[in-house]
């Protein structure tokens, strides 16, 4: 695992650097402050997709998510339907579940 510089978009603020752990390729790991859910799994791009309680359920969660998509993509392209390319979100919460992770809070 590679650690690596992820700054994280923020709305209305500057963007935060966290150090991140490489879990696939194009997907990070980094903790947040956040006393039920302190690890996150996010894309390289830094937008977080998912919450986790420990390291080992981050860690499954990547690893679960992973052949979903190319995640090394853009946003815009994980956007996209599953049949062309993009990360089915329905598929990624259920299984970031079965990891004992959440999804993240979804942009309104």
């Amino acid at each position: 695992m590679t650690t690596v510089e992820l700054h994280l978009p923020r709305a209305a603020a500057t963007p935060v650097t966290v150090t991140a752990e490489t879990a696939a390729p194009g997907l990070l790991i980094h903790r947040w402050p956040d006393p039920t859910h302190p690890y996150r799994i996010a894309h390289h791009s830094g937008h977080v997709i998912g919450c986790a309680p420990t390291e080992a359920a981050a860690r499954r969660g990547a690893e679960l998510i992973a052949p979903l998509a190319d995640w090394t993509r853009s946003p815009r392209e994980l956007a996209a339907p599953p049949g062309a390319g993009g990360a089915d979100p329905a598929r990624v919460e259920e299984l970031l579940q079965t990891a004992g992770c959440r999804i993240a809070a979804r942009p309104s």
